[in-house]
Formats: structure tokens, C-alpha cells, sequence
């Protein structure tokens, strides 16, 4: 056999490993054959246009459950490698997101690697981890949809009101650390934390979602130095989203320090507690403080939600005590 058809054949297999890879991932109906049936998909032919155009129908599924059509809105963010678009759900309505990943330059075995990770952000659950509701594929191109946040990511929040408090700044890096030690206990990593990775809801929770999931490196490597880098990204977004806006990176993008004390020097009326806790994100490698012990620092628990209600009552309490005793009344324990 010559080198050409040793070529193509292997070539051949190649192709027939990542499809029906794919379809063991998701266990879908063809779904190039649905997308060609119903006209659609044509923008995912050409992806050298910068943008996607508002009515493009996509097809895509979760393990379980039923083929969805979702139709493309506007663009909402994204980066060089892909783009993310708000998206409806034809059947009922409801509002996600759309992320496109582009599969060229890709080898046959990156590209099931990609598949393998898109398909375990479907099996995440947890109410700091954003939700994955399907995946579509077509023509090179990969499209994940997630749930869709009202108030963007934790980049447009610092935006719309520059430099964020302590105590919001608290609220947010527990649910943060919360979520990292979900996907760290399972076996993940996240290796992309940024502002413009985290969503806000309007209610004030944010949620990891999946950008950082979505890069090169093993998920399924759990070695010391990769779930370091995590903690260490906390501690560089905390700094990043203390700052005003206009000090920050091009797009949101989180500078990385290597001292707590050195960056602190930056933020206007930065606490000894607040300190202490971008230090210990910032220890070295080979003493680094698990997300258990980050949960419990008194930083945190001080400016939980719970704390600061309780504290807010304690004071009001002897405000109205201090009033009564200034106009003459007796008060008794």
C-alpha cells in the first residue's frame, strides 16, 4: 500500500472516531442532517464574518432530554477564539446564552477532547456554577448554550458602578470560592477566573461560567500548582474589581499580582483583614490554603450577608435604647 492511501485511510478512521465520539457524547439524532433539512446553520459555514446575524435557528441537546431549537439574538461578549449570543427557546420561551467555539486548527483529537469537556459542564450542578442546557454541533463549529445572566459578568457590574465596597466585594468571593471548591472536588479546575468569566444575576449572585472551562489545559488534572492558580485568581480579580474600572486591563482582563501587600497599596482604605486574606490567596505553592480554610477567614464571615443583617439590628437596637434613656425612660434587661 502506498503512502497516499495509507494516508487517506487513516485520515478516514480519524473521521469516523470524532463523529461517533460525538455522538456518543450527546447519543443525538444526526444532527447535521436535521440542520440541513431546515435551512439553518448557514452562518456557521463562515465564521471569517465578525458577527452572527439575529434570527440564525440552532439545534442542540442534553443528555436525556429532547432536541431544542434555539434562536440567535444579539452578540453579548466574547473572545478571539469564540463569541457568545443571547438565545431563545422556541418551545417555551425562556432566555439563555450561546456560546461559539470554533473547531478549526484543531487536530481530531483536541477536537474530542473539547466535546469530552463541553459534556461534563452539562453534568455540573451547583448554585454558584452557571447551568449548561445543551450542545449543538455543525460544519466546525462547536455551540454550547448556558443560562443566560440579566446583569452580564462581574466586568460590566464594575462598569456601570466602578470600584466595588468590601462588603459587596465579600458577598461575591464566597460564592466564587464556593463554586471553585464544588468544581474542585470534582475533579475540575477552572484556570481562566476574570471578571469577565463570573455572571451576575439581579439579584446579586454570580456564577462561574464556563470560559476558563473551555481553554487547553486537562480538567481533569487536579495537580497542586493548577488548583493554586484558581486561588491565586481570586485574589487578583478581588484586586482588579476593588480598583476603579478605568485603572483595570483592556476588556476587563484581570492583571495577576504576586503580593497581596504590595497591591493592597493600590486600593484606597484597603482593611488589615482584607490584607490578610489576599496574602493567604498569595502564599506559595507548597503551603497553599485549601478553599475551606479561605471560606472560614474572618474577612468573609464578616461581611457575610447573615453577619452584617445581625450586626445592623445589634446597632439599631442601641440606637432606640440610647434614644429612650435621652427622653427620661427607665429600660430594664
Amino acid at each position: 500500500m502506498g503512502s497516499e492511501q495509507r494516508r487517506r485511510r487513516l485520515s478516514s478512521r480519524s473521521k469516523e472516531r470524532f463523529h461517533s465520539e460525538l455522538k456518543s457524547c450527546q447519543r443525538l439524532p444526526d444532527i447535521n442532517e436535521i440542520m440541513v433539512e431546515n435551512g439553518v446553520g448557514a452562518f456557521l459555514l463562515d465564521m471569517s464574518r465578525s458577527r452572527v446575524s439575529t434570527g440564525d435557528i440552532i439545534f442542540a441537546n442534553k443528555q436525556g432530554a429532547p432536541v431544542r431549537r434555539f434562536k440567535l439574538g444579539r452578540r453579548i461578549g466574547g473572545s478571539s477564539s469564540s463569541s457568545v449570543y443571547c438565545a431563545l427557546d422556541l418551545a417555551t420561551g425562556e432566555t439563555v446564552a450561546s456560546r461559539i467555539i470554533s473547531l478549526t486548527g484543531l487536530d481530531d483529537n483536541e477536537k474530542i477532547s473539547l466535546l469530552r469537556k463541553a459534556e461534563t459542564l452539562l453534568q455540573l450542578s451547583h448554585s454558584c456554577v452557571a447551568t449548561y442546557e445543551g450542545i449543538g454541533y455543525h460544519a466546525g463549529f462547536l455551540c454550547i448554550f448556558f443560562e443566560y445572566a440579566e446583569n452580564g459578568s462581574l466586568s460590566d457590574i464594575q462598569n456601570a458602578f466602578g470600584a466595588l465596597p468590601e462588603r459587596i466585594l465579600a458577598i461575591y468571593l464566597n460564592r466564587i470560592l464556593e463554586g471553585l471548591k464544588y468544581l474542585h472536588q470534582n475533579g475540575l479546575v477552572h484556570g481562566n477566573l476574570e471578571a469577565n468569566t463570573v455572571l451576575a444575576t439581579k439579584d446579586g449572585s454570580v456564577k462561574l461560567s464556563n470560559a476558563g472551562l473551555l481553554n487547553d489545559i486537562n480538567l481533569r488534572r487536579t495537580g497542586r500548582a493548577i488548583v493554586s492558580s484558581d486561588i491565586h485568581s481570586v485574589a487578583s480579580l478581588a484586586i482588579q474589581l476593588l480598583r476603579d474600572s478605568d485603572n483595570n486591563g483592556i476588556h476587563g482582563s484581570t492583571d495577576r499580582y504576586d503580593s497581596g501587600s504590595d497591591s493592597c497599596n493600590e486600593i484606597p482604605n484597603c482593611s488589615a483583614l482584607l490584607q490578610d486574606f489576599l496574602q493567604k490567596c498569595f502564599t506559595a505553592p507548597d503551603s497553599v490554603h485549601s478553599i475551606t480554610s479561605l471560606l472560614d477567614h474572618p474577612w468573609l464571615n464578616r461581611n457575610a450577608p447573615e453577619t452584617v443583617e445581625v450586626l445592623s439590628l445589634i446597632t439599631h437596637g442601641f440606637q432606640l435604647m440610647f434614644r429612650l434613656l435621652s427622653l427620661g425612660y427607665v429600660v430594664h434587661p
